[in-house]
């Protein structure tokens, strides 16, 4: 999803004269052997910029063996073609921390969108939030999240989330930032048109937070590139 914003901007997502490539996926498990690394040799092949992935079930320990340290924050692939990162979702089990299981994210990017990182936060292994800042004044947010569904969660949990990327888009819209915010959000915003298998006619957003962001300045690239209506389907845009 991206804001309306870059409307008004004079600089497009634009590196060495390409449009900026973004990617998310839920990894389901980043602890398989080779899968991180099949994951930015595809990026790489496909020249993505940035790619956010979810349900990482990594702790920081667990993260050393898979890349380079370049930092307390930070590591890069070994082929150094993405910078990495992290928020862990850990838990204590014995004394020892553990992989909370459906927590984790990460935000992928390559050399020359990190030599743009202005600013970082996270949110308790759910959620990852990078401004880039340019020198012509372009400023861009970029929120990757996972939202439990309620069957899996407790509900103090999901409000967190839930809290955590609204006040993430209420400041980088108040602060004039562009907005890009991808994740797994399970859920979609209109069932008739966003599953393959409908049960029943349904048209409203399937959690409140779908429902919020549709009142939101919020475009959906892939109905954008669909023959369906631009904008969420729940919405005026």
């Amino acid at each position: 999803m991206t804001d309306d914003n870059h409307n008004n901007k004079q600089e497009n997502f634009d590196t060495d004269g390409e449009f900026l490539r973004v990617g998310s996926f839920n990894i389901r498990g980043a602890t398989t052997p080779g899968k991180m690394e099949s994951l930015c040799l595809w990026g790489e092949k496909h020249r993505m910029n940035i790619i956010g992935i979810q349900e990482t079930n990594l702790t920081k320990q667990t993260t050393k063996g898979l890349f380079q340290v370049e930092g307390s924050d930070r590591q890069t692939d070994k082929h150094k073609h993405y910078t990495i990162f992290w928020d862990h979702g850990q838990k204590q089990n014995n004394g020892k921390k553990t992989a909370h299981l459906g927590t984790g994210v990460g935000l992928l990017m390559d050399k020359y969108w990190t030599a743009h990182v202005a600013r970082r936060v996270t949110c308790g292994g759910r959620g990852v939030s990078v401004d880039f800042s340019f020198k012509t004044g372009f400023q861009l947010r970029v929120i990757n999240c996972y939202v439990p569904s309620k069957n899996n969660t407790n509900q103090q949990e999901l409000e967190a989330i839930e809290r955590w990327t609204q006040t993430e888009y209420r400041g980088a819209q108040q602060g004039g930032l562009c907005v890009i915010w991808m994740g797994d959000f399970n859920g979609v915003c209109n069932p008739q048109v966003d599953r393959a298998r409908v049960q029943s006619g349904s048209t409203r957003p399937e959690t409140d937070l779908l429902e919020w962001i549709g009142t939101q300045a919020l475009f959906d690239h892939i109905s954008l590139h669909s023959s369906h209506e631009s904008g969420f389907y729940l919405s005026s845009h």
